[in-house]
């Protein structure tokens, strides 16, 4: 969101797409579906956007693996 209160998809690839405008202080719902490949979105169930890109390889690292290893950092300071 942009300090318009603009919602913008960003694909990726290709140019950014502005899905709502004027948003701030109001309630909407963003739904993301993807495959690993393939990824579709939605603002409040009417599709805005769907695309692909090729993940990185390798093992990914989880979200909580992350926070462990900033916490760590934190404490050792």
């Amino acid at each position: 969101m942009n300090s318009q209160g603009d919602v913008i998809l960003n694909h990726r690839r290709g140019a950014d797409k502005v899905i709502a405008q004027a948003m701030v202080g109001k309630p909407f719902r963003i739904r993301v579906r993807d495959n690993g490949h393939d990824y579709e979105v939605f603002l409040e169930d009417r599709k805005v956007g769907a695309g692909f890109y090729a993940r990185p390889k390798g093992k990914p690292r989880s979200v909580g693996a992350c926070i462990s290893g900033i916490a760590r950092w934190i404490m050792m300071r």
